[in-house]
């Protein structure tokens, strides 16, 4: 189960917005960096508590995709952290397609460390709040 440091550092790089609003990527969010989906309306915003039960509900996913798809991978605590935040920032399909994944299941920890700042563009642009979001889950991920 992901740590109070893993949603902490979730929060910290997302930030809070009450009313919806364009990511980096264009898309619609609102909250803690929550993509606002079909039928889903939140057009007068969401109360700080509504926010914090939508992260916890997209932590929630995020962890088990974590889990499901590095099940036969040993991880630390800092190690799975780490990871949530990534793929809650990703997504399940990109990061199950990525090197730092297929590192990962070759247990090759040290280079798949090395992938988190690879992970710092949108729409092809290199973009400095992602690298460093990555850096912070790459010391976390290295920590233990």
């Amino acid at each position: 189960m992901i740590s109070q440091e893993g949603v902490d550092l979730i929060k910290k790089w997302e930030g809070f917005r009450l009313l919806p609003y364009a990511d980096a990527g264009g898309k619609a969010t609102i909250g803690y960096g929550h993509l606002i989906k079909a039928g889903e309306n939140f057009d007068k915003g969401v109360s700080f508590s509504e926010a914090e039960m939508l992260l916890l509900d997209d932590v929630v996913e995020a962890e088990k995709a974590v889990v499901r798809l590095l099940d036969k991978v040993p991880l630390s605590g800092s190690q799975c952290d780490a990871l949530t935040s990534l793929v809650y920032n990703i997504g399940v399909g990109a990061f199950e397609n990525s090197q730092l994944y297929d590192l990962l299941v070759k247990r090759d920890f040290v280079a798949a460390a090395g992938q988190f700042p690879r992970w710092c563009f949108v729409n092809k642009k290199g973009n400095v709040g992602l690298l460093n979001r990555r850096l912070d889950e790459m010391r976390l991920f290295m920590r233990e």
